[in-house]
């Protein structure tokens, strides 16, 4: 099964808003064939890992004098193709096993049910790693139980549902899935409090940022920033030194909005790019008129009690209006505090360069919140840590508040 989630890691970011899964089929504790979904809209895992065997000639043996066929297109056509294929040994197919991190679907939507596949293959057993979250796709399981298939589920559990954390989040909450990106001295220091722009982070650091950023633009989501950093960076939100078939998309939240002087704002991200959303609490149709014609499109956000722009409304939002299943948030220090209080940060990324400041008026690397004690601070979990050049980056997923235990 840890081979399985291996793989399944390999399609993170283009299967969106498909999870990422992978499945391996064993014979004897060995494995003979393995797949994963590697994009939105391709075959799944299972049709993947069953193609792969079916090249390898391990299905073109009798099984208990039947002809092997499936009702999928794309695996009838692969053993139409490769029907002439011996594998090396003899293999009873009736006698393998097969793995997958996720549930096999029951549904016809973009592919045939996997279920059904699995079946037809003749494989009498099946582990699987977690339930599938998605009603119109689940009960693959209770399928293959009622075609006579030994399942079994919870096999590596919480690592195959770890793995899905994204796809529980675009099923739970209907939002985008937030990774939010901030780089800091030693000190949680993001500059000098002069303004002086000079990135605290090195210049392999920058290629990881822009890293995430083909990530985003190959699951067509968006890179987001607030509205002071968008105002006194002017930061281009695009994908550079680096090849990319398209560049992500850039969310913009702040009340603040630039003017337009002979159709430019003088903003990179605004004027170079076509595909720009600005979240802001202005209501004038003639505004979002104008913006329009330059390709920007203004959405209108109601304001919470403290005035401040509701970012839950901007998530839901962006996932079931945009069709951006991630947000790579790179702050500033108050949307990334707000983020947090929100309880919207799914992942947080940081890195720390080897610098002190030591001023006390210099900037946050958070700012904006107010606490006495330490009952009422955000708590993290590190789950993974990496030297990236002269930085450290540090990979946190968000816990309970002390308070809560």
């Amino acid at each position: 099964m840890r081979r399985a989630i291996e793989l399944a890691e390999k399609g993170r970011y283009k299967t969106a808003p498909n999870p990422c899964v992978g499945a391996v089929l064993v014979h004897k504790d060995t494995i003979i064939a393995e797949g994963y979904h590697m994009e939105y809209g391709k075959a799944h895992a299972e049709v993947e890992c069953l193609a792969n065997a079916v090249k390898k000639g391990i299905f073109f043996q009798k099984i208990k004098n039947r002809s092997l066929s499936f009702s999928n297109p794309y695996l009838q056509e692969q053993v139409l193709q490769f029907q002439h294929i011996e594998y090396e040994k003899e293999i009873n197919v009736e006698e393998c096993s097969l793995y997958v991190t996720l549930e096999p679907c029951n549904h016809f939507g973009k592919t045939p049910p996997c279920s059904q596949a699995i079946f037809e293959a003749g494989i009498k057993t099946v582990y699987v790693g977690c339930s599938d979250l998605n009603a119109n796709a689940s009960g693959g399981a209770d399928f293959l139980r009622s075609k006579g298939v030994n399942v079994v589920t919870g096999v590596c559990h919480d690592e195959c549902l770890e793995l899905i954390e994204d796809f529980i989040v675009w099923q739970k909450e209907k939002r985008s899935f937030c990774i939010l990106k901030m780089a800091c001295t030693l000190d949680g220091k993001i500059g000098p409090a002069s303004g002086h722009s000079h990135s605290v982070s090195g210049s392999e650091s920058k290629k990881v940022t822009m890293k995430m950023r083909k990530n985003m633009a190959l699951s067509h989501s968006a890179v987001m920033v607030g509205g002071n950093t968008f105002f006194e960076d002017n930061p281009k939100l695009t994908v550079r030194d680096m090849q990319t078939e398209r560049q992500p998309r850039a969310f913009i939240v702040s009340k603040r909005l630039p003017p337009l002087s002979g159709g430019k704002t003088g903003y990179f991200c605004l004027d170079q790019k076509k595909d720009t959303v600005f979240f802001t609490d202005m209501k004038n149709p003639e505004l979002v008129k104008q913006y329009a014609e330059h390709g920007i499109l203004l959405e209108c956000i109601e304001t919470s009690e403290n005035k401040s722009l509701n970012l839950k409304k901007i998530f839901e939002l962006a996932y079931q209006k945009y069709y951006s299943p991630y947000v790579f948030s790179e702050g500033g220090a108050k949307l990334a505090q707000s983020l947090l209080k929100e309880g919207l940060v799914d992942v947080l990324i940081v890195y720390i360069a080897p610098y002190v400041l030591g001023d006390d008026t210099a900037k946050n690397v958070f700012s904006g919140n107010f606490v006495q004690t330490m009952q009422e601070a955000y708590k993290f979990k590190i789950f993974k840590t990496e030297r990236i050049g002269s930085d450290l980056h540090v990979y946190l997923k968000m816990e309970k508040t002390c308070s809560q235990g």
